[in-house]
Order: structure tokens, then C-alpha cells, then sequence
């Protein structure tokens, strides 16, 4: 059973390394990070862009306007 983590994020370039990391570190055979970007204008986004050259089991999703956090799981 694969499970995935949705990660709701607005300008979070401060923590969002380590909740990558910690995640990346479970010890789950098939798993997946859903991360949705709730209009960021911080560098959020290429440090995630960074992790997914690392590994393919970070994918995201933009969106441009914040919408708050129902919004981005409902998109993603």
C-alpha cells in the first residue's frame, strides 16, 4: 500500500529542508510527498526543486493566489 503525505506550504524556506529530510528518513518501502505551494514568494519553491533532483518521491504543485490550506489539498 503506497502512502502519501500532502504537505500544505506558504513561505516556508525556513523548516521546509528539515521536513523533507525527516520525511525522506522514514523507513517506508513506498511512499510519496505531495507538496502543495499556496502562492509562495519566498524560495520555497526552489528548495524543493532541489529535493526532487535527489529522489522522485517529491512531486508539487503550485498554486498562484494564496488560497489557504483547504484550497491546496483540494487542488493537489
Amino acid at each position: 500500500m503506497k502512502i502519501s503525505f500532502l504537505i500544505a506550504a506558504h513561505n516556508e524556506e525556513k523548516i521546509i529542508s528539515k521536513t523533507l529530510s525527516n520525511l525522506l528518513a522514514l523507513p517506508y518501502g513506498d511512499y510519496e510527498v505531495i507538496i502543495g505551494l499556496d502562492g509562495c514568494t519566498d524560495g520555497t519553491e526552489k528548495i524543493i526543486r532541489d529535493f526532487m533532483r535527489k529522489t522522485s518521491t517529491i512531486k508539487y504543485y503550485e498554486l498562484e493566489l494564496r488560497s489557504g490550506k483547504p484550497a491546496v489539498l483540494d487542488a493537489i
